[in-house]
This record gives C-alpha cells, structure tokens and sequence, in this order.
C-alpha cells in the first residue's frame, strides 16, 4: 500500500504537469487553475472589506467544545455512558458518511 501510494505520488507529479501544458490547463483541467485564486479572492475581500467578529458564533463554537470535553470526561468516567464525542462531531456531516459508519457497525457487531 505504502508503494502504491509512493507510486501514485511521483505519477502525479509527473503526469499532471505534462497535461496542462500540452492541452491547456482550463481545457482539460476542468477548473483547477481557479483553486489558487479562491484563497486569493478571500483573503483580498477580508483585507478590503474586513468585519467585526462573531460573537455569537464564537460563542456557540466554544459551547461546542466544552460539550464535547463533557461527552469524552463522562465517557472515560462512566464506561455505560453511550455517548461518544465523535459522535458528537460527525452527527453534523452524517449525510456524507452514513453508509460508512453503518458497514463499520456491522462489521464491529
């Protein structure tokens, strides 16, 4: 695994300049010369047009941790506590990884 993944790497060193160059990197590229802009485009908006903080937004982000410090304290104290700070996390983005969370759970079953 760790050769093919060597492998891949120097591939696409190799393979991905060689194509932009030879039919044009928004030709064949679908797009990827605009990625080095959108960092660039954000950080020229925040420097032209900056914005006070979040407060309320700070606020909830830190609740967020203290929630989950709670959830991984009870669960090293409590070995029945069912909830897992994971959990926690991943419950925001189930939608993308469900099906991997359900075949995990078979397979830990």
């Amino acid at each position: 695994m760790l050769m093919a993944s060597i492998a891949g790497i120097i591939a696409a060193f190799v393979i991905f300049p060689h194509v932009l160059y030879k039919y044009g990197a928004e030709a064949r590229a679908g797009g990827m010369i605009t990625i080095g802009w959108d960092a660039f485009n954000n950080l020229s908006s925040w420097i032209y047009h900056p914005r006070t903080s979040d407060k309320l937004g700070s606020s909830f982000a830190a609740g967020g941790m203290l929630f989950t410090f709670f959830l991984a304290i009870m669960r090293r104290k409590f070995i029945w506590w069912p909830l897992h700070p994971a959990g926690y996390a991943i419950a925001f983005s189930i939608d993308d990884f469900w099906f991997t969370i359900l075949i995990s759970s078979v397979i830990k079953r």
